[in-house]
Parts: C-alpha cells; sequence; structure tokens
C-alpha cells in the first residue's frame, strides 16, 4: 500500500465532506494517508515534509499556488511525487498540468497515480512553478489583497492590474538570455516556467511546463487603450506586437536600472538584479491519465 501525507492550507475554502470522501477514495485505491494536517504556516508545512519524508512515497498539497510555492523547495528535496488539490483563486499550476479544479477529481487524479515529471523555474535561489515577474505583475501581488481574491476570484487580478496600468511606469531592463543581449524600456517582464499564471492568462502559446526553457515577454509602455485592447491576446499568450517581445531561454539575467521586486507564483521573493534559471524534469506530479501521455 502506497503512504502518503496529506497538507492542507487551513485558510483555503473547501468541504470537509469532500475532503472526506477524499481520502476514502485513496483508501479504495490502496493509498493510505499516514498523516493529515491543516496548516497556513510555510515552515510547520516545510517540517512536516521533511519528518515524513522516509515514511512516505507522495505528498498531496491542497492550497493555491503560494502554497505549491512555498513547498517546492522541500518536496524537491525530498524526491517525493507531489499529488495537487487546487483550493487557491488563480490554481494557475493546476491549470497548467490540466487538473481539475474540484477536489473530487483532483483526489481522482492523485487516485489514478500517473505521474509526469516538470520543471522547476529558479530565480535567485527561489525555486517557482508558473510565473515571476518584474514591473507590473510584481506590482500586482503588491496591492492585491486577500480580501479581493476572496471576493472577486481571479478577476481580481484584473482590477487591480488594471489600476495600475493607468499609471503607465516603466524602467530600463538589460537582458542576457542565454549569451544573447538585449536592452528595453518596459513596464513589464514576465518569465514562465508554467504556461499560465493570473487566474488563466498564457505567458507564451509555445510554453509548456516540461520542456526544459523558460518563456518570457517584455512589454514596452504604450497607452491604456492599446494595452487593454491588448488584453485578450495575453490569454492565448499570442500578444505580439511592435511593442510586445517574446523570447525564451534557459539562462535568463535581467539587470535593471534601479533595484525592483520580483514576484513568483503570487509572492514577493526577491529584488533586481535576477538570474532565473530552468531546472528540467525536476519533480515528478500526479497528473490525469490523458495529460501524462503529451
Amino acid at each position: 500500500m502506497a503512504e502518503a501525507a496529506l497538507i492542507i492550507n487551513k485558510k483555503s475554502r473547501y468541504s470537509e465532506d469532500d475532503l472526506a470522501a477524499g481520502v476514502e477514495l485513496l483508501r479504495k485505491r490502496n493509498v493510505h494517508i499516514l498523516k493529515m494536517v491543516k496548516t497556513a504556516d510555510p515552515q510547520e508545512m516545510a517540517e512536516i515534509i521533511e519528518r515524513c519524508t522516509d515514511s512516505i512515497d507522495r505528498i498531496i498539497l491542497g492550497g493555491g499556488d503560494g502554497t505549491m510555492n512555498h513547498a517546492a523547495g522541500m518536496i524537491l528535496r525530498s524526491g517525493l511525487t507531489l499529488g495537487i488539490l487546487p483550493l487557491g483563486t488563480a490554481n494557475d499550476l493546476a491549470r497548467t498540468l490540466g487538473i481539475p479544479l474540484s477536489m473530487e477529481a483532483a483526489f481522482q487524479v492523485i487516485a489514478e497515480g500517473k505521474v509526469r515529471r516538470i520543471d522547476l523555474g529558479r530565480v535567485n535561489g527561489r525555486l517557482f512553478f508558473n510565473v515571476a515577474h518584474i514591473g507590473l505583475g510584481a506590482e500586482v501581488t503588491h496591492r492585491i489583497s486577500r480580501e479581493d481574491k476572496n471576493r472577486w476570484g481571479a478577476l481580481a487580478y484584473i482590477r487591480v492590474l488594471l489600476t495600475i496600468l493607468k499609471e503607465n511606469r516603466s524602467f530600463r531592463a538589460h537582458l542576457d538570455l542565454d549569451g544573447r543581449l538585449g536592452d528595453f524600456r518596459v513596464i513589464e517582464i514576465a518569465v514562465g516556467n508554467g504556461r499560465h499564471y493570473a487566474g488563466g492568462l498564457t505567458v507564451s502559446e509555445e510554453a509548456q511546463i516540461e520542456d526544459g526553457e523558460l518563456h518570457l515577454y517584455v512589454v514596452k509602455p504604450r497607452s491604456l487603450g492599446r494595452m487593454l485592447l491588448a488584453l485578450p491576446a495575453f490569454r492565448k499568450g499570442k500578444a505580439e506586437r511592435e511593442w510586445i517581445r517574446y523570447l525564451n531561454g534557459k539562462r535568463i539575467f535581467v539587470r535593471t536600472h534601479r533595484s525592483l521586486p520580483v514576484s513568483v507564483d503570487g509572492e514577493l521573493v526577491t529584488r533586481t538584479p535576477a538570474l532565473f534559471e530552468v531546472l528540467a524534469g525536476a519533480l515528478p506530479v500526479f497528473v490525469p491519465e490523458t495529460t501524462a501521455k503529451d
């Protein structure tokens, strides 16, 4: 019988009945929950994973992208396979992997046991699953509140973004992509390991979380009207224009004229200058059968 630890972010919204049903489903599929903990403390999550590593073969995390990000380092070091219960606001990692957003269906994915090895991004030593931002995206992370997320869900990101777009703050950035150099005046740099961010926007139509590359775009300052007209294209990762450039690389160094904050998976974690790297095939994750075959 497989052994698992189940950690739920207690600030997430979920049904206790759905949780109990999911645990019972796993039991019927010969997956025993050795330890179940509800906590919102990232340090406690890391300690639980560390203590249980030698007794289990999988770790199941219930929460949003921030929860997954906080635990990434310890899960990577443990060598355990990750099961995801998407209980957050955006759930971009789950969207990228095709994991259903309902708890019942997400438990079913874990029970089926199909595994896919995915890449991890790293910026200045901090791991991330989805997308890192410098500029607009980092400012959204700084300003958005838990109350906004609870009230508006994924739309909260768009509401805050529209406010920031009106300010149109630009900065100079020097990029080194695997030795290819570029200088830009921009309002946003997004570096994606995964495919989705901000509740379903797409970093690039070419981005895959197991392709061994980082995909990024830079956005030059333009009028609010032109920015708004381009928003629908961002959902598909197809917003290429003369003022929006798509690029990719395995090692990306970003230096800005003034030091700016860098956000990853909805958390402000470091500042520029920033070195981005990809850890190819670093982490095994339970995914739907159709996704595992892709």
